[in-house]
């Protein structure tokens, strides 16, 4: 069995179809292309090879080719058609040439290719000379935009695609009405020429009614379940309708070629092919018999938007039945022509609109529910967006809307909650950097008045200024590495505590230590998340505990002395005397206390500045919404709140 190339056509003898027309004389009105007879065609070379001139050869087929020829007599260039010398002596060859001849030559309309002159050369070599056309085909435009060509892109729009189409359509009526079948429609035979004309080409396996055709030999056996074993089968794989693949002589008719136009639609939307092409013929032919499920182009393609009208006519050009098909090409042309002229199937939209409403409700009642809220969020928008799309007047999808973006989700969204979690964190390294340098420049301070002031506790004061800059380093590290580790994070926390600790040794431990022990514990858990804050809080509760309970326990000298009634605190002796002792207390009370109001302030007004977003963008959405939609929103939620009012009242 020999193996064809997809888009070769597969030539067979096929019994004469019954056309849905009326024959001439009949009241149609319009002339049928005249029975071709080869046998009394009479055909002599006289000087055709002093009239033509071949210049360079434009293209090579199963059975012919084509070559650029100037035509001496007329001064023109046209294209000759003659019969590969392989094919040249064969009856049947040579039937079928002459047969294309003559009924392209009989089909008079601005979209076929006329034919100038039909003879046989010297060497007795039949051909055929037509115009010159040139161009692209539409398959050759097809892969260009189905590869991204930008100049493609820019030039075949797809409202300029469908109009070809549509000129594609008159072109195979006008055929249809002279009771001609092509049979043989593909994106390779039809040509688009450089100033916007369109040429149907390759008539050479037409069907003319009431015309005998020549026999051909089978060049490949239908076999399989439900295959007609004698039938004959000819067309393209990949475009031949289904009765054609499955042999069916008595159900070809002009509803064969408009599948053929639908399968081109089809490929013109999704810019791929409705057929699958394979290296094996029969199994193509078997899959083209059995019919082929999803011939919509917005279902194979979704990425290519393609309109619902196009989608059904698309759908109804290609059914399995024919009968269920448009009746004829001109049909077809009408439908593309009333999308084109903006003429919508309004009832379509609005019953896909429902139907993508009713989703949306399904979804929202999830949703509100609380069963996979996200999710059926979602999809409750989404839904709600595809019905709005193709009506915008819907109000169950507008009421969906509303219902959704008035009541919060129960959760925060993934992407919502990792956006926060980065402005959080960008916010919080920026508190770092200044907390870390108001510990170092306070640390450093000290430093400096307790040497210039001399003290006789300089171990102690050393001590003090290295955990406080240690504390400052690990928050350096954390900005410089953008890590909030929980090591380096508690690691911080505890160097400060002790910090203050040694340092309220100093500066009347009683008054100073606590104070500053309850700030730094309400600074890092206010930057903490909710798992660390509770951490926090219990070190920060241990430390100012810690604090009351290591003099009476004896591990470090009193800070102060009971007499009586009254309480003598005992300054260290750092030799810094009593007013420097006062103003360097002062100052750390000053800088803990402005420094933490900073960053509680700062975490009210991102707290106020988030809270007013949330708000002008619900103010924004419903401002969008028609009254209509509102209504709808706020009754929903008086319903509901209503029945669990209700619900609460037979609990109780």
């Amino acid at each position: 069995m020999p193996q064809r190339a997809p888009e070769e056509p597969t030539d067979f003898d096929f019994p004469s179809p019954t056309i849905d027309r009326p024959r001439h004389g009949e009241g149609d009105g319009t002339q049928a292309v005249l029975p071709v007879d080869p046998a009394r065609a009479a055909l002599e070379g006289a000087a055709e090879a002093l009239r033509y001139a071949p210049r360079k050869l434009l293209g090579r087929g199963g059975m012919g080719e084509v070559r650029l020829c100037k035509d001496d007599w007329i001064g023109r260039e046209v294209a000759m058609k003659t019969l590969l010398p392989t094919h040249g002596r064969g009856k049947d060859a040579r039937e079928r040439f002459l047969r294309e001849a003559r009924v392209q030559g009989q089909l008079e309309h601005p979209s076929i290719v006329p034919v100038y002159d039909l003879g046989v050369r010297e060497g007795g070599e039949v051909y055929f000379t037509m115009k010159c056309l040139r161009g692209h085909t539409l398959r050759q435009v097809l892969k260009d935009l189905a590869a991204g060509d930008e100049r493609a892109l820019a030039t075949y729009t797809r409202h300029k695609l469908l109009g070809i189409f549509a000129a594609v359509c008159l072109a195979v009526d006008f055929a249809h009405a002279r009771g001609v079948l092509h049979r043989d429609l593909k994106p390779a035979n039809i040509m688009i020429g450089d100033f916007g004309e369109v040429y149907v080409l390759d008539w050479g396996i037409a069907r003319v009614r009431g015309a005998p055709e020549p026999e051909h030999s089978l060049d490949v056996a239908v076999s399989g379940p439900g295959a007609t074993q004698d039938g004959r089968i000819v067309g393209t794989l990949g475009y031949m309708a289904p009765e054609q693949a499955r042999g069916k002589r008595e159900l070809v008719d002009v509803r064969s070629d408009v599948y053929a136009l639908g399968v081109i639609l089809f490929e013109i939307l999704a810019l791929e092919p409705l057929h699958p092409r394979s290296e094996d013929p029969v199994e193509m032919l078997l899959s083209m018999a059995r019919g082929l499920a999803g011939n919509r182009p917005s279902e194979r393609c979704p990425g290519r938007d393609v309109p619902p009208e196009l989608d059904e006519i698309c759908v109804r050009a290609t059914a399995l039945d024919p009968a269920n098909r448009y009746p004829s090409a001109r049909a077809l042309h009408e439908a593309v022509e009333r999308y084109l002229a903006g003429d919508r199937d309004v009832a379509l939209r609005r019953s896909l609109a429902d139907k993508h409403a009713a989703a949306a409700g399904h979804a929202a009642e999830r949703a509100l529910a609380g069963a996979g809220d996200m999710g059926a969020r979602k999809d409750a928008l989404h839904e709600a967006g595809r019905a709005l799309a193709l009506d915008p007047s819907n109000e169950a999808a507008l009421a969906v809307v509303a219902r959704v973006l008035k009541e919060p989700p129960r959760e925060v969204p993934a992407a919502v909650r990792d956006k926060l979690d980065d402005e959080e964190s960008r916010d919080l390294f920026g508190r770092l950097l200044f907390v870390g340098t108001a510990q170092c420049v306070a640390s450093l301070a000290f430093l400096a008045l307790a040497l210039a002031r001399g003290t006789s506790h300089l171990g102690t004061v050393l001590g003090c200024v290295g955990l406080m800059l240690f504390a400052s380093a690990t928050k350096f590290l954390m900005y410089w590495r953008r890590t909030l580790a929980a090591s380096a994070w508690y690691g911080s926390f505890v160097l400060t505590a002790v910090a203050w600790i040694v340092a309220g040794r100093m500066l009347i431990p009683l008054l100073i230590t606590p104070f500053f022990l309850g700030l730094n514990t309400i600074g890092f858990a206010l930057q903490s998340s909710t798992r660390r804050r509770r951490v926090l809080v219990a070190l920060g509760v241990l430390s100012i505990v810690g604090c009351f309970l290591i003099e009476p326990l004896g591990l470090v000298s009193p800070s102060y002395v009971v007499r009586g009634d009254t309480v003598e605190l005992i300054m260290p002796a750092t030799g810094l005397g009593f007013q420097d002792s006062l103003i360097v207390m002062a100052a750390s009370l000053i800088l803990g206390t402005g420094g933490t109001s900073l960053l509680v302030g700062r975490s009210r007004l991102a707290q106020r500045k988030a809270q007013e977003q949330a708000r002008v963008l619900t103010w924004q959405l419903e401002a969008l919404l028609p009254d209509r939609a509102r209504t709808l929103a706020f009754a929903s939620e008086a319903a509901a709140a209503g029945g669990m009012d209700g619900a609460a009242a037979r609990h109780a």
